[in-house]
């Protein structure tokens, strides 16, 4: 029987390993570069949703020798965000974290979109489920978005669910950047 046969490309872009404590530059990304290897200079990442003490830490690091750290305050879904990028309206964006989860708790990338006047645009929209298999993993969390047509600002989320209180989650390795298609 007749059908449509199509083919889908996927182009990878393998990035060097960086030596120890040196920050892994990631190409197109929309972010300063203190907001997403935390090696570099000061962060705008700040509590969003049940969250204290958002600091850099030397703890642990998915790449270099620092990530970010929250405290979930109670139980239930913990969340940080960057301060105010600006974003084009009606684009398409691909954003990406790694998160290291207290435990086998699912992670997010999400994205909260704003006007010009700093008003959020509806909810957070939050990218593909990334669920935890095993503890002291780091877990990648992706998202695909377009951007309201009224949108000139981002934040970036990063969220944790099912946290108990005084869980600790980390952070490492963030990425935007606006694509041609997705």
């Amino acid at each position: 029987a007749g059908g449509i046969t199509a083919t889908q490309t996927l182009q990878v872009v393998v990035l060097a390993a960086s030596a120890a404590g040196t920050p892994l530059v990631l190409p197109n990304n929309l972010l300063a570069a203190g907001d997403y290897d935390f090696e570099t200079g000061s962060t705008t990442w700040a509590a969003d949703t049940n969250a204290t003490g958002v600091t850099i830490t030397s703890h642990v690091a998915a790449t270099g020798t620092h990530a970010l750290a929250w405290t979930a305050l109670a139980d239930g879904t913990t969340a940080v965000h960057t301060g105010l990028y600006p974003c084009s309206p009606s684009m398409p964006y691909i954003a990406q974290v790694l998160i290291l989860p207290p435990a086998q708790y699912t992670c997010y990338v999400g994205i909260e979109w704003y006007t010009a006047g700093s008003v959020l645009i509806g909810t957070v929209n939050l990218g593909t489920v990334s669920p935890a298999t095993t503890n002291g993993q780091w877990q990648p969390c992706t998202g695909n978005f377009t951007s309201p047509s009224n949108a000139a600002q981002y934040r970036l989320v990063g969220e944790v669910q099912l946290c108990n209180a005084g869980d600790q989650c980390f952070l490492d390795l963030a990425w935007v950047t606006q694509t041609n298609a997705q």
